[in-house]
């Protein structure tokens, strides 16, 4: 994987700081830096015993934008109802426990099938949006907020544009792996939304 870079010249020289791995650079007497920039994320500067230290870590969303998150893109998406009541994709991880699903695990999807459009099954390039690897987390890419209850956002993958949809290759419907472990088909004609939700206390039929 190829990482956004930071640049800043120092002292008159100009350097390169690659995310993730410190610039490191003897100095004398005082420090001078211009041309400080990066793409996104954030930058840390020690100076010890004429030893100076940057470091750059890029963000995912600074990662996404420079097309260098590479790995094939998944169809499988995460349930971020899990960590937020609303939905919210780049919510911090709770770490929530399963026993405080109060609508019980096996009633609560986890992840599952993530719509895609069949135009975009051959593409490689990253979008931060819809079309990235599953160990990039906090994006409608590798998670959805759509609630799965309408045909236009639980549906076989056909040419609609890849947006916040729940959906599968599969023309019967999608697999979901449920909290208790196991991994459910569900059709589409059966709305997603009870299963998302963990705390709705609604009925959910596992058998539709």
């Amino acid at each position: 994987m190829t990482l956004p870079s930071a640049s800043a010249t120092i002292n008159g020289k100009p350097y390169t700081i690659v995310s993730g791995t410190p610039l490191v650079i003897p100095y004398s007497g005082s420090i001078t830096i211009s041309a400080l920039s990066f793409p996104g994320g954030s930058l840390s500067l020690t100076a010890s015993r004429s030893i100076l230290t940057i470091t750059y870590t890029a963000s995912e969303a600074a990662i996404a934008a420079a097309g260098t998150m590479t790995g094939p893109a998944t169809d499988f998406a995460i349930n971020p109802y899990l960590n937020s009541p609303t939905g919210a994709v780049n919510a911090a991880n709770v770490k929530r426990k399963l026993v405080t699903i109060s609508d019980g695990s096996s009633n609560t999807i986890l992840l599952g099938h993530a719509y895609v459009a069949t135009s975009d099954y051959p593409i490689t390039i990253p979008a931060n949006s819809y079309r990235l690897p599953i160990f990039s987390g906090g994006t409608l890419a590798t998670g959805r907020t759509g609630l799965g209850d309408t045909a236009s956002t639980w549906l076989k993958d056909v040419t609609a544009t890849t947006l916040n949809q729940w959906g599968s290759p599969m023309r019967e419907g999608g697999l979901m792996a449920m909290g208790d472990g196991t991994v459910r088909p569900f059709a589409f004609t059966a709305p997603l939304i009870n299963l998302l939700q963990p705390a709705d206390n609604n009925a959910v039929d596992l058998n539709p």
